[in-house]
């Protein structure tokens, strides 16, 4: 008996929808014959295994997941730490269709969205600002530093090096915690351990408005309407500018390092 919907012909939402093709069921029914080592142990994965290191022409090890869902989780969690990002298109699978799975199973890994142009992430549309305090020992200068060197493929990078100013009272700090800037306004109302934690050291000041705030949303202006470029990119003084103090005195800009420059350690 034949279970199809009124109306259903040929379905694309999945291959869930559909039955088993023919000739994978006639060979699930000759693996099903006779007795067999269990756990992978036996001469069938084997030569699975040893086929899929053919087709991608490298040794490597074999496991075998449920779903798609599970396979694109489970390698994304291999290759991202927790608090790292992947970049997909808003159309992309693992954002619309796996249900916060990726995340999940990466301990946090976040999914960051980019438009797509006929489906595919294109390398000339992804821009890159890496942000490093020269105090913060907390997490340091040197993953900033990294992840910088190693984008070659994003040729509109820069890395945003922040300095402390002694200058003025209260002083403008370079440590850790100077992102933070809680703001009741914009309170979404997650009060996770990072709120928790900020609520104590938490402060609005030059670096929130002429640092993070200011180049997030020239960021986004560039990524998405092509305006306010020169205050994301190019080391111009629209960048750097860091405001000034109360008498006039200019804050220490921010130093920026632009791809093929020397950078000082």
């Amino acid at each position: 008996m034949k279970h199809t919907l009124p109306g259903w012909r040929t379905q694309f939402a999945s291959d869930n929808t559909a039955g088993i093709c023919p000739e994978a069921l006639d060979a699930l029914q000759a693996a099903n014959e006779g007795w067999l080592a269990s756990y992978g142990n036996d001469a069938l994965t084997r030569e699975v295994c040893d086929r899929l290191r053919e087709l991608f022409e490298t040794e490597c090890d074999v496991y075998f997941v449920f779903n798609g869902t599970a396979a694109n989780s489970l390698a994304l969690a291999t290759m991202c730490q927790s608090y790292h990002s992947v970049i997909c298109t808003d159309a992309a699978h693992i954002e619309t269709d796996e249900c916060g799975a990726p995340e999940f199973f990466s301990n946090g890994t976040k999914l960051l969205t980019a438009p797509h142009r006929d489906g595919k992430l294109q390398v000339e549309d992804v821009r890159l600002l890496a942000m490093v305090s020269v105090n913060d020992h907390v997490v340091g200068e040197k993953l900033g530093r990294l992840i910088f060197e190693t984008a070659t493929a994003t040729a509109q990078r820069n890395l945003i090096i922040q300095y402390p100013d002694a200058y003025g009272d209260p002083a403008i700090g370079a440590g850790h915690n100077e992102s933070y800037a809680l703001d009741a306004d914009f309170d979404a109302g997650i009060h996770n351990l990072s709120y928790r934690r900020a609520i104590g050291v938490a402060k609005l000041d030059a670096i929130d408005y002429y640092g993070y705030w200011k180049l997030l949303d020239a960021l986004m202006d560039c990524v998405r309407q092509g305006e306010n470029c020169e205050v994301a990119f190019g080391n111009t003084e629209a960048q750097r500018n860091m405001g000034c103090w109360s008498d006039g005195k200019k804050v220490r800009e921010l130093e920026v390092v632009v791809p093929g420059e020397q950078m000082a350690e």
